[in-house]
Order: C-alpha cells, then sequence, then structure tokens
C-alpha cells in the first residue's frame, strides 16, 4: 500500500460520463504502476458480470460483489487503488469501509449517482446515509453532468441545458413516488432532466 491514502468521489447524474471516469482515472493509476482493483455491485448486471461498462462500451475487469463483507473478502493484499462503480447500490457501512482504507494508505475511487428518481441524495441500500455523507469525507469530489433529453419544442431535438436530475418512467408514465429506491435500467426507464423539466414530488 502507499504512504498517502485518499479517497476520491466521482459524482453525477445517469449519461454523465462517471464510469469512463472511472475507468479512465484507474487507467492512469494502473500506467503510474499501481496496482487496481474495480469492485462492482452484483444487482447490477446491465452490461454483464465481472466488468464495468459505461453506456459508450467504454469497459474494463472489475469483481461483482454483493457487499461490503464480500468485497473485503475479494480485496488482494497487495492493492494499492481500489474502484467502486455505483457506489450507491452497496449499504451504507461503505463509507467506514472507505475511510479505513484510505487510513490505511490506500487510494480509493468511487463513482456514484448523486441524485435518486425523486431527486433526493442518492441513499444507500439499507441506511439513512447517502451519497453526500461520502462526498462529505472525501479528499477530492468531483461532479459531472448530464444534458437534458426533453424533446424541445416537439421537434426531435432535446433540451441540452445541465440535468442533475434523473426522471423515471414505468410503462411510459412517470413513476409515482412510492416505487422502489433501487431498479436497474437505461434509456427504456429513466431520462435526464433539467431543473425546469424535472417534475418533483410534493
Amino acid at each position: 500500500m502507499g504512504d498517502y491514502g485518499r479517497i476520491e468521489v466521482i459524482l453525477g447524474n445517469m449519461y454523465s460520463g462517471k464510469t469512463p471516469a472511472l475507468i479512465d482515472r484507474m487507467g492512469r493509476y494502473r500506467a503510474e504502476g499501481e496496482v487496481v482493483q474495480i469492485f462492482k455491485p452484483a444487482l447490477d448486471d446491465r452490461f454483464g458480470l465481472s466488468k464495468v461498462q459505461s453506456h459508450n462500451q467504454a469497459h474494463t475487469e472489475a469483481y461483482d460483489v454483493s457487499d461490503i463483507g464480500e468485497l473485503l473478502k475479494k480485496l488482494q493484499s497487495d492493492v494499492e487503488v481500489i474502484g467502486i462503480e455505483e457506489a450507491q447500490f452497496f449499504p451504507g457501512t461503505i463509507i467506514p469501509f472507505c475511510v479505513d482504507q484510505a487510513n490505511s494508505g490506500r487510494i480509493v475511487v468511487a463513482a456514484a449517482l448523486y441524485h435518486d428518481f425523486r431527486g433526493q441524495p442518492f441513499p444507500f441500500k439499507d441506511s439513512a446515509r447517502t451519497v453526500f455523507d461520502l462526498a462529505a469525507i472525501a479528499d477530492e469530489v468531483s461532479v459531472l453532468t448530464s444534458k437534458c433529453e426533453y424533446p424541445k419544442n416537439g421537434t426531435r431535438k432535446k433540451c441540452g441545458q445541465p440535468a442533475p436530475w434523473v426522471q423515471r418512467f414505468i410503462n411510459g408514465e412517470i413513476a409515482p413516488k412510492d416505487s422502489p429506491t433501487i431498479m436497474v435500467g437505461a434509456h427504456d426507464s429513466y431520462s435526464v432532466r433539467c431543473r425546469q423539466h424535472f417534475v418533483r414530488y410534493d
């Protein structure tokens, strides 16, 4: 492990480039001679198992884990940099895990959605804590934005304004507020929205 541990958090909406940013950052650490290991939640099987892949097809090898306990079992002793994809799908124990690893000299790079479909800070599984709590204890936070996909004036053009929120749809209709927080999907279920076009829940 290195002499100086740290926590780096990459926050953003869907389609903002979080995964390419994680893949690129881990690739740079590898190029610097660091021993790297990447983990992803097992429930996210959109692009298959044992790899992290973005919507633009960038991908790299990863270990599928269901929780932090399983991650620790698969964590190799010589690893110097830990990458975590879709960190919002992990339990809240991811926060003390990141702190412990950074304090031991490792670098932790975690990529996560910052809002859920209700427009609230994304809560960790089985926890009152959110990704904002993880960002609060990070040494570095990068925030990436998407472009609003709302149809512009009834044409095929999109709004294109910065889009921090994501709208969830079920059968073409805006999902009810009491829908499960975690529902893995892509353009078939979600569309990114700017402040003007995001339909908020009262």
